[in-house]
């Protein structure tokens, strides 16, 4: 039954996962799944959890010590045989049990201990550095996330640019050769149209490999491949009131 139970999860996790991938998540989004994957953050964070046990440790030294014992025997004799007397035979089936518990309860304090003391405000300055740390990590995976969904985005974009360029110096290259055909341009004509689309192709392919690595690099820090992203959203040109000052 638990085995069952671990696949489930296990699928609806991918099932998660796959649904978050192909679906066009907004930056809150990503940030979410990076705080969960993120193995940076997530060392800071268990550094925090860890400091912050320490410190309960810690103050247990300067608390009363506690002890319980318990002790306890069982005892038990048989005797089995018979006895003989004035021709009469008597059978013996004798059974003997003793039991005994014993509990000892001790207290102890301690009235003074620097030792103790020291340990307790180390803990106490760990704590405070655990909190930084876990503080300055939330802020660095802020930033790191909104600069790789922007870098997607920018290669996304840069992607678009080239794909129009591709195509519009391939209708020059077209329009170059027919018109060559015709005599009305020069072979020089040709050759240069067709160097600028062999431009464009190269341009075209540098950008989609950039927005691949730009995609790893978000996937480093979420831990999902994202096939698609939500863009910015256009902010409406509110017109001043009034428009003229005079």
């Amino acid at each position: 039954m638990k085995k069952h139970l671990l696949c489930a999860s296990v699928l609806l996790c991918s099932a998660a996962s796959y649904a978050m991938a192909n679906s066009a998540p907004d930056l809150i989004s990503v940030y979410r799944v990076a705080v969960q994957n993120d193995p940076k953050f997530k060392q800071a964070l268990a550094t925090r959890q860890e400091a912050e046990q320490s410190l309960p440790l810690a103050v247990a030294s300067l608390l009363p010590q506690i002890n319980l014992t318990g002790t306890g025997t069982y005892d038990e004799t048989s005797q089995n045989g018979s006895t003989r007397s004035f021709g009469v035979t008597t059978p013996i089936n004798d059974t003997t049990k003793s039991k005994s518990l014993g509990f000892e309860l001790q207290a102890t304090q301690t009235i003074f201990n620097f030792t103790n003391w020291m340990q307790v405000a180390s803990a106490n300055n760990s704590v405070k550095a655990a909190y930084a740390t876990y503080t300055d990590a939330v802020q660095d995976l802020l930033q790191r996330v909104s600069k790789a969904y922007f870098d997607v985005l920018d290669a996304k974009d840069s992607l678009y640019y080239t794909v129009a360029a591709k195509k519009a110096f391939y209708r020059q290259y077209m329009q170059a050769l027919e018109s060559y055909k015709v005599g009305v341009k020069t072979i020089t004509d040709v050759y240069n149209a067709k160097a600028a689309y062999d431009s464009a192709v190269s341009d075209y392919v540098t950008a989609t490999n950039e927005l691949a690595d730009r995609k790893e690099d978000l996937r480093a820090i979420t831990g999902v491949y994202f096939n698609k992203i939500a863009t910015l959203k256009r902010l409406p040109l509110i017109k001043p009131f009034p428009q003229n000052l005079y």
